[in-house]
């Protein structure tokens, strides 16, 4: 009696550990900002939509709709020559050439607005080929904002904002000086 004991006691633990598991999963932070982000966009699409007339609305109207259908997942850039993977994208989903092919948007609140430079850099330096964190640093492979941003112990390499992210510039590019 006692092994058939253990054995259902056992299936309960393992049972518990798996509806844990699957709540800590369900609400992950990057969750919350392509819910987000996906809302804000369709909402945007639909004012376009209604400003608009004619098959132009009904296009609009149809972008919105698959916005509002698109699932949520972990995104990544994986820039092979450089030996690296970004997953940025997964919470800075105005990045995303997948989902705001322009990467141009009018959002102003971080995660969700677009590059600040994206004409000037995107047409030099493709995120699908340098990904972020070449530029940036941080951690390329988190998708809780802590951890990306390099803020945790024994990570050499924390984001880099404003002018800073300048300094990036000279490891790959030693004319630093004639660099606009």
């Amino acid at each position: 009696m006692g092994y058939r004991k253990l054995f259902i006691l056992s299936n309960v633990a393992v049972v518990g550990v798996l509806l844990v598991s699957f709540a800590m999963d369900y609400d992950r932070e990057w969750k919350k900002y392509q819910r987000r982000y996906l809302g804000m966009a369709a909402d945007a699409m639909d004012k376009k939509a209604a400003a608009a007339s004619g098959e132009e609305a009904k296009l609009l109207a149809a972008e919105a709709k698959k916005l509002r259908g698109s699932g949520l997942e972990i995104k990544q850039i994986i820039a092979k020559d450089l030996g690296r993977v970004d997953r940025c994208i997964t919470c800075h989903v105005g990045m995303d050439e997948y989902v705001t092919p322009t990467l141009k948007n009018d959002f102003t609140e971080h995660p969700y607005k677009s590059h600040p430079q994206i004409d000037a850099l995107g047409r030099n330096h493709p995120f699908s080929k340098y990904g972020c964190t070449v530029c940036h640093q941080g951690q390329g492979l988190a998708t809780e904002s802590e951890d990306a941003h390099g803020f945790v112990h024994n990570w050499e390499k924390p984001l880099l904002k404003g002018p800073l992210i300048q300094g990036s510039c000279v490891k790959c590019h030693d004319n630093y000086r004639t660099l606009k």
